[in-house]
Order: C-alpha cells, then structure tokens, then sequence
C-alpha cells in the first residue's frame, strides 16, 4: 500500500500537466542594438520566434521620423531605412517589436560621422523638396576641384565616371574659373524637382580639364512637395492665421484674400501670384530695397502666425505659397476659406499718463489690460472741438474713419514722445479700441498743459558775406563739389551768445513776415529740419529768394528769438572759386534748401 500510494501522487501530478496550456511564445533578437553610419540608408535586425502561435506575425514600431520604410515581410529578419543624419551629433531611438501579446525593444544608434567615399567627403546639411545645402571636403586640402549637381536619371546613361567627367567639362563653359581649393566647400543647389533623384559629383581638375582625382559621387533625393497645414482663428474682424509648413526651413507668403477680388479659388492663385510679383517690383523699387531684402520682408519660415485686421462680416482666402527670394512662387498653393464676423465690443481698458511736459513736448506711456488693438492721439483741445466734436463717442468715430488701425493701430503697453506742440497750450491724450473702423471700446482720454514760452536771454546769428561761383568750385573739386554748377556757394557760421544749442537753415522763399510766420512756428519747422552743423556750405540758385532763419536755446531749453536774413545771389556778383575760403570740407548733405513745412495739424504719436 505504501507503495501504491506513493504513486498515485505522481500520477496526480502529472495528469495536472497535461491540463495547462501550451508554452509561451519567445520572440528573441539577434542583438539589442543597430548601429548605422551618419550616411543612413538601409538596415536590419534578425529574430527567432519560439513556440510561434498560430495567426500572429512580427510587427516593429518606431516614434522617430528618420526611421522608416519598416518591413516585416521577410521571416526571420525585420528590414528598416534610416535617414541620414544631419544633427551633427549621435542620435538613438528605441524600435518596438512586438508578436502577439509579446513586446521587446531594440536601439538603432546613429553617429555623427559620415565616412568618406572616394577622394572627397560630400554631406548634406539640408535637403527638402525645393533644395539642398552641403557640404563638400576634399582629402587633400590643397587640390583644386569642380562639383556640381546632376539628375540621377542623366547620370545613370553614362557607362563610367570617366564618360560622364567628359560630359560635366563640355558643358562646363569656363570651367577653370569654377574651379575652388581649400578644405571645405559649402554649396546650395535650390529649385529642383520634388521627390526626385539627384547626384552631387566632385573631382580634382587640372588646367586642361580632365580630372585629376576619382570622381567622387553623392547621392540624394528631394523630399515630398511642400505642402502646408492652415488654420484660422476668427474674433471678429480680427484673424490669426496659422500655418505649418511640412519643411521647417521653406520661406512662403502666408496672407489672406478676399473671395470677390480672387474670385475663385481656380482663379486664386494666377491672382494671388500676379499681385505680388507687381508690389516685389514697385515697391522693393519704392522704398530701394533689393527684391530679395524685399521678399524677406513679406515671407515668413518655418511654423508661423500672425494676427491681422480684415473686413468685417467678409468671405477670405487664406493661403500659403512657397516662394524664392527672386520672386517667383516655387510650391503649389495651399487654400482655406473662412468668413470675419462683425466687429465686437471689447474690454480693454486703456490708461494714459503724460509726464515731463515742456513748452513744445511731452512724454507719453499707454498701460492696458488686454492685447486688442487701438488708436492714440494728442491733440488741442480747442481743434477737437473746433475741427472735430467736443462728444467723446462722435469723435471716436471720427477719428476711427480716418486713421486705419493697419497702420496707426497699436497693442499692448507702449510708451513714446510727443513734439512740436504749442507753448502754454492745453491738449488732450485720447485713446480707444478700434478694429475695421469702428471704436471697439469707449474713449479713454487725459488732459496736459504745456508750459508757457519763455524766451531765453540768448542770441544767434547766421554769419555769411560772401559767396562764390559753385561752376568754379565743381569743376577744380567734383569730389567735394558735386552738383554746384550753375549755383552760388554760400560758405555759412553760426554764432550764438548764451546758448547751449542752436537750430539753422537756409529755406526756399520769404519768411520774415512775423504774422504769417511767428517765431513759435519757425522753431518747430527749425527743430525738425534745420542743422546743428558748427559750419556748412548752401547751394543757392541764382536769382531766387531765400531766407536764413536760426535759433538758439538755453540750459533749461528755452528758445531765444529768431534770427532771419533775406539770401539773394547773384550769378555776376559770385566771387571766383579760386577765392574760396570753405566754412567746411564740402557741401553739407543736411543743408538743403527747402521750404518749411507747416506742423500745426500733425500732432499725432
């Protein structure tokens, strides 16, 4: 019995076994780490799967864009590509491989190096759809060398390097001159095809053109078309336009367009397109900028929004459009359609202080609560109610249909200066929220006086007696002379008794009337457009009437009264120029002779 019983439990024991499942599945690597060069490319990882279960297959993840093209289709072995690495610093990434409920990771771990092939390093900085920058390093730093770019299709009719050489030197016009040494050559090869093969070639060149190295050959393809990720934020008239571009580094028009002036959206990018190669070439004309400062200035890079002012209750266009600092669009047009809405009543709150006041200034700072845009004034208080309305809504609504927020509209808290204002005068700071010409906000306003005109005990003279013939004096010194022919040169000194400063100018026409032209107005066209030059040179056309006016000023800023002196030449009194004693080297380039301009109505900030 002993015995029997004995071995029963056994029998128990393994009758238990036979009831339990199957045995796990195993999925086993080949190693926990794959190491790629910084050239990228195709790679793989081996695994064994025991106890494979029925249905299940291999399946491998990765979170990391420049790992791709997975493929698990091959049994045994998982096939993966990398992209090249431009970080300039080794990067990992973990890759999850799972079968069935089974999960285990390996590390792909990417250097830096890109190892050179042939006689010159090639590496790519940059490469998106449009274009690619890199880098070209020759072994020998001494060599000189020609590189260019070439379509892989060209490329690939040629049965050796040494055909396709020829080929690059009889379509190289002057290739001597194209020719560089040194360790490293930096390239950009731009406007090229999308998702399209490209080789970047390099060898050393001698004198008559055959290649005195290897030639060294890069190859690459350009990415996906560009393409952008739009978005709009509409707050009334106020949008915010968002765009993502799928490549960090493309510049592109983000803008919007009303419906009616596009008409459609087939009609849309011939419009879009045709208005601004018009404004890059008349207004990079307009304000002398070249058209690429100019296109710099209107395109934006890489993620971007921007808030703007639009047409209320309108249907727009948004767009994105890559473009070239040439002007010309290099993308397809990216369109979305949105509607403003009505303008909105805001609650921003708007404080203004005034501090340091003088007779003709003060200094300004606006403290609001919100980012919504606004207008600011100074103005008198006696042309508010003359010129305007005395009724704070009436003249918001004035002011706001005159001025457009696009470009006197501010935001946020600033703070500035205000000149050229009417001694002992009283003036109001206003300010109030506006979108689309309409007040958004009530009229938030502040009033300053300014301080009474003390005339300073301080005296200034414009000296001059004589005058010289300016053809004389271009013709034995254009350098310094430029442009005096026919003209007299009226060499000039200021002088001044008590003064800390002075303001002077020679100005077209005749200011002496003291009615028409009181001394405050004077100061204020001096103090803008006058010089502070210890000496200057006029060129005063002959026969014409000018006048001198000058001014000078106290410690404390106090303004003395004006000097004025009618200046009229003569071309038979002019002295010669071989008599000329310069009050200066040359002509001044601030002392023109140009009519004062009448400040009164702009009293803007």
């Amino acid at each position: 019995m002993k015995k029997i019983l004995f071995i029963i439990p056994l029998l128990i024991m393994a009758a238990g076994c036979t009831k339990e499942d199957k045995l796990a599945s195993r999925l086993i690597l080949d190693s926990d780490t794959v190491n790629v060069s910084g050239t990228g490319g195709a790679a793989e990882i081996g695994y064994t799967i025991e106890n494979p279960a029925e249905g299940q297959s291999v399946k491998a993840l990765s979170g990391e864009s420049w790992i791709t093209d997975i493929d698990e289709s091959t049994e045994g072995v998982i096939l993966f590509n990398v992209a090249q690495n431009l970080t300039e610093e080794t990067r990992e990434a973990a890759v999850e491989v799972s079968y069935g409920s089974v999960k285990t990771y390996f590390t792909v771990i990417q250097s830096d190096e890109i190892p050179v092939e042939g006689d010159f390093a090639i590496e790519a900085l940059s490469v998106n759809d449009f274009e690619i920058k890199c880098s070209i390093t020759p072994k020998d730093g001494n060599v000189s060398y020609l590189y260019g770019l070439i379509d892989r299709e060209t490329y690939n009719r040629f049965s050796s390097n040494e055909f396709f050489w020829d080929y690059v030197i009889e379509n190289t016009p002057d290739f001597a001159s194209k020719a560089v040494s040194g360790n490293t050559a930096e390239a950009s090869f731009d406007h090229l095809e999308p998702s399209t093969d490209y080789v970047i070639y390099s060898a050393g060149i001698g004198s008559d053109g055959d290649n005195s190295t290897e030639v060294s050959i890069f190859r690459f393809t350009t990415g996906e078309p560009v393409s952008f990720e739009l978005s709009q934020e509409v707050d009334g008239p106020m949008v915010t336009l968002n765009v993502k571009p799928s490549y960090d580094d493309r510049w592109y028009l983000s803008e919007a367009f009303t419906v009616a002036e596009c008409g459609d959206k087939d009609n849309a990018y011939g419009y879009i397109t045709d208005l601004v190669s018009y404004e890059c070439q008349y207004l990079s004309w307009y304000s002398g900028l070249t058209t690429e400062e100019y296109m710099r200035g209107i395109l934006a890079v890489g993620e971007s929004s921007k808030k703007e002012e639009f047409a209320a209750n309108t249907d727009y266009f948004a767009v994105a459009i890559s473009y070239d600092f040439d002007c010309n669009p290099t993308s397809e047009m990216a369109i979305a359609e949105f509607t403003t809405e009505e303008v909105k009543q805001r609650v921003l709150l708007i404080s203004i202080d005034i501090s340091d006041i003088t007779t003709m200034g003060a200094n300004w700072e606006a403290t609001v609560t919100t980012d919504d845009q606004y207008l600011l004034f100074v103005e008198a208080v006696d042309v508010i109610n003359e010129q305007w309305s005395d009724d704070d809504e009436e003249l918001a609504s004035i002011i706001a249909g005159i001025f457009p927020t696009t470009l006197y509209g501010r935001s946020g808290n600033q703070k500035g200066s205000v000149t050229n204002l009417e001694p002992g005068t009283r003036y109001m700071a206003f300010a109030f929220g506006c979108e689309a010409y309409t007040p958004t906000t009530r009229l938030f306003k502040t009033y300053f006086t300014t301080e009474e005109a003390i005339v300073g005990e301080v005296e200034f003279e414009l000296v001059f007696d004589k005058y010289y013939n300016g053809t004389d004096l271009e013709e034995s010194d254009p350098a310094n002379f430029s442009g005096a022919s026919g003209n007299a040169v009226l060499p000039v000194r200021p002088y001044t008794k008590n003064g800390s400063g002075y303001y002077y100018g020679i100005f077209d026409g005749d200011y002496t009337d003291l009615e028409e032209w009181p001394d405050e107005l004077v100061i204020e066209n001096l103090v803008v457009s006058g010089i502070s030059e210890s000496s200057a040179n006029y060129l005063i056309p002959y026969n014409t009437t000018r006048t001198a006016l000058g001014v000078a000023y106290d410690a404390n800023n106090n303004y003395g009264k004006v000097f004025r002196k009618i200046v009229y030449c003569t071309e038979d009194e002019a002295l010669p120029g071989s008599e000329f004693s310069p009050a200066s080297v040359r002509l001044s380039e601030t002392a023109n002779t140009e009519k004062p301009r009448v400040l009164k109505s702009e009293k803007t900030l």
